[in-house]
């Protein structure tokens, strides 16, 4: 679906042609949703701007479109990564900066979606845990998912959504060089400096 809305001739002015895309790209993230059971279904009824539509694909897929170094707009996912491809310490980092978000995190996430075996909006909750909702002490957070008809894929979202969180407690940018444009989309990177104080001064 996301090569049909790319070459569509609906927006002409917005069009690409297969020349214009990294297809092996494309055909990656199909691999990748089939073996992860990632399927997107809908219905578009009213006038709706591509490149919202496209979003919404692509979120639901844990991907991102890019202009790669020929020029061609290609897919990348964001999946595990075993091989980092950089080490960024005090000797090559230009400047960074540290912030952190002081309110409570959620406990888990009520999820609502559209369950392809009946075509109906469905609800369920999340949580964190992997236990039931307890009204009266979970703060949870909606998350209302476009084209997810199942709901395993729809509990992935959830779950992955609520791990970063819990993952993330703290934010880090730091200014690389000119070397930081050889550094893919979703990369792994290791990051070492004093300033870090938890364990070992590094993640």
């Amino acid at each position: 679906w996301l090569l049909e809305v790319l070459t569509s001739d609906i927006h002409a002015p917005s069009k690409f042609n297969s020349s214009e895309l990294d297809l092996p790209s494309f055909g990656a993230l199909y691999d990748y949703c089939e073996t992860n059971h990632f399927y997107c279904d809908g219905i578009i009824t009213q006038s709706e701007k591509k490149l919202d539509i496209i979003t919404k694909i692509l979120s639901i897929c844990n991907a991102s479109l890019i202009k790669n170094q020929e020029g061609l707009l290609e897919v990348r996912i964001d999946k595990e990564e075993q091989n980092p491809v950089a080490l960024l310490n005090a000797e090559n980092i230009v400047s960074f900066s540290f912030s952190k978000s002081m309110q409570r995190k959620t406990d888990g996430t009520k999820v609502t979606y559209t369950n392809r075996k009946t075509w109906t909006v469905d609800t369920f909750y999340s949580m964190l845990d992997g236990g039931s909702y307890d009204y009266a002490n979970d703060k949870v957070e909606s998350l209302a998912l476009d084209y997810v008809t199942e709901y395993e894929h729809a509990y992935k979202m959830a779950q992955r959504k609520q791990r970063q969180l819990q993952l993330q407690p703290r934010e880090i940018k730091a200014d690389v060089g000119s070397e930081g444009d050889f550094y893919p989309l979703y990369s792994k990177i290791l990051l070492q400096l004093p300033h870090l104080l938890q364990g070992l001064a590094s993640s």
